[in-house]
């Protein structure tokens, strides 16, 4: 068992709880009583105990009012209320009491009780951990963050624990909103259950369909009924590009988001959790909405949280932290010793306006060390082998490259292709063109 484990009792008679105590003391718990509310209450603030054990007798204030102070202060505290009758016990439980005892209580009730309590204390602090574990990983693995960063994931850590309220995500290509979205799933009560992103553009509504709970429509087409499946489900469905989710698929989420309306969304003892929407985009939905494009009421429901993720051309001092992190995470990666970046290239990467954000620097930097033969990152490799491949015309230029005919369809083949990953049939019907000839006028990446 888990040793440990706090106790207060707060009981205003002088009722025996010794059998009670002797049994907590013997498993190692810590169990204190209280003989008024005001003390029991200075108790709790001041201990925050795992467990507390809460006469409805009358005191110098009623149970009731202790219990609403208790949760009101913490609504995570655990209750067990001792009440005379079943009636005030299920009053105890409406107000957040997570058990109610009939006196005279049984030890060996209480016992079997607080037995799952502590399962469920090791649950929490095992989740606890892995978020934990998860976002340091998260962090190490990914970028070191400057002020305007920060406040954005100060922010994000703040919407995490709004429940499974939708959240739009607004930023342009490149500006990690899945990593954002990811940190708010792994700091909510949503880390328990799956983290599923659908590519709105691409999907049209494949995994939309399985992800979501089924609703159905009621008898005048206006009433929503989930489906009992979804009670204790949840999770987070990530859904970028929303701008282009096609208009069923809007009705679909739409009718999902109104379905829990009036529903208890919290996550105590399996009530219904839902799955928690979060939205992102690289324009200004509501444009789309004056147009008569998206769903207004959608718009609305998911628009009412929104965190808006600053470029990286306005985050200039996080460029060259940025790139010398990656260098040395993609050098490890690659199994090569590159360690740093030419005066010269840095002079560049801070010039360059990255229209690509954070995703356009990744691979800028990740070819620049598959390229390289030293230990540095030269501004050779950058002019003659990355920029052809991957900066825009506007770039090259800017450092005095210019390019062939055929370097340049070649430049905008391979771009569709980057787009499409690299699904050539795809890009071939972009383009116009055979397979045959989209392979003559690519270059190998």
């Amino acid at each position: 068992m888990v040793m440990g484990l706090k106790i207060q009792i707060i009981d205003g008679k002088e009722t025996d709880h010794s059998g009670l105590v002797e049994f907590c003391t013997t498993c190692g718990y810590q169990v204190a009583i209280a003989s008024s509310g005001k003390k029991g209450l200075q108790c709790v603030k001041r201990e925050k105990p795992d467990v507390v054990l809460l006469t409805f007798d009358p005191l110098d204030m009623s149970g009731v009012e202790i219990l609403k102070k208790i949760k009101k202060s913490d609504d995570d505290m655990v209750v067990f209320s001792i009440v005379s009758s079943a009636e005030l016990g299920i009053g105890a439980l409406k107000l957040g009491a997570e058990h109610y005892f009939i006196k005279p209580y049984s030890v060996e009730e209480i016992k079997i009780v607080l037995e799952r309590c502590i399962a469920i204390k090791k649950f929490k602090e095992a989740v606890k951990n892995s978020q934990h574990q998860h976002l340091e990983r998260m962090a190490q693995s990914e970028f070191p963050m400057g002020k305007s960063m920060k406040d954005v994931y100060q922010q994000a850590l703040v919407l995490a624990e709004e429940g499974n309220v939708p959240l739009l995500l607004v930023g342009e290509v490149g500006t990690e909103k899945e990593l954002v979205a990811r940190v708010i799933h792994i700091k909510s009560h949503q880390f328990t259950y799956p983290f599923v992103s659908i590519n709105c553009k691409e999907e049209r509504g494949r995994l939309l369909d399985a992800q979501l709970p089924k609703v159905q429509r009621g008898v005048e087409g206006q009433k929503e009924k989930a489906e009992e499946g979804e009670v204790r489900e949840g999770g987070t469905i990530f859904l970028y590009h929303i701008e282009d989710l096609s208009k069923s698929d809007q009705l679909k989420v739409l009718r999902y988001l109104k379905s829990r309306k009036g529903r208890n969304s919290g996550t105590r003892g399996g009530v219904h959790r839902g799955k928690r929407i979060i939205a992102a985009t690289t324009i200004n939905i509501k444009g789309l909405v004056d147009k008569g494009k998206f769903n207004k009421e959608l718009y609305q429901k998911i628009s009412k949280r929104s965190l808006t993720i600053p470029p990286l051309r306005k985050r200039t001092n996080e460029i060259v932290p940025l790139a010398v992190h990656l260098v040395k995470r993609i050098s490890k990666d690659y199994g090569k010793q590159v360690v740093k970046i030419d005066q010269e290239v840095i002079n560049y990467l801070e010039s360059y306006e990255w229209p690509g954000n954070v995703s356009e620097l990744k691979n800028f930097i990740e070819h620049a060390v598959i390229l390289t033969s030293s230990e540095s990152i030269a501004m050779k490799e950058v002019e003659f082998n990355v920029s052809k491949k991957l900066m825009t015309l506007d770039a090259l230029l800017m450092n005095g490259s210019f390019l062939s005919l055929d370097e340049i369809v070649s430049l905008y083949v391979n771009t569709v292709l980057k787009k499409v990953k690299g699904n050539k049939s795809k890009a071939a019907k972009i383009l116009g063109v055979s397979r045959n000839t989209l392979k003559k006028k690519s270059f190998a990446l």
